[in-house]
């Protein structure tokens, strides 16, 4: 199984994203996902691990049929540690007889993730002088609008900090959740332009 390193935004603190895509030798299928099963139930017995999510193939015709899995943890260290664990390394073990050929692995953290357009099962992140435009497009409104809204409106009602603590959770929520999901979706072609 080959392994790639996690993209960092310049810290290990940020929740790690981690895309493995596998193709299965044919008939291998069923223990495959009992396999898939397993390594999820053992997985999450792990600290900071936050989900995994699995694509199966569109076409299962297919002669090589291939498996999306995406798995999330909550920072860099959490998934060094699963990767470093014997439990990691015995599932592997019993994978390799199941593949066809090699995995492929990706993982990003940080703004890397909000970039991911829907539809497509492979993260890979625009360059980073465009993530900041379309990021700063995305915070626009809450910075010019949001913001100072709910400061004249909860001033003296709430302590600062608190107003602090909604807006944060106003932002982020609604940017990884509405924003820029659909800002990615809007600034596909220049973010990701067809060579």
């Amino acid at each position: 199984m080959s392994e790639v390193s996690p993209i960092q935004d310049g810290n290990s603190g940020g929740s790690v994203t981690t895309v493995v895509r596998a193709h299965i030798k044919p008939g291998k299928e069923e223990e495959y996902e009992q396999w898939l099963h397993g390594i999820n139930e053992e997985c999450s017995r792990f600290a900071g691990f936050q989900g995994a999510t699995v694509f199966r193939p569109d076409d299962e015709s297919h002669p090589h049929p291939e498996y999306v899995i995406v798995v999330r943890f909550a920072t860099y260290t959490d998934l060094r540690r699963w990767e470093a664990s014997q439990q990691f390394a015995e599932w592997r073990r019993r994978l390799e007889p199941l593949l066809r050929e090699d995995v492929s692995v990706d993982s990003v953290s940080g703004m890397e993730t909000w970039f991911t357009l829907p539809g497509h099962s492979v993260v890979v992140s625009p360059p980073k002088y465009k993530m900041a435009v379309v990021a700063s497009v995305g915070a626009a409104p809450f910075v010019l609008i949001l913001i100072p809204l709910l400061i004249s409106t909860l001033e003296g009602i709430v302590p600062p900090i608190v107003v602090a603590l909604i807006i944060l959770v106003i932002m982020s929520t609604a940017m990884t959740w509405g924003t820029m999901p659909l800002l990615s979706w809007l600034a596909r072609r220049w973010l990701y332009p067809v060579k």
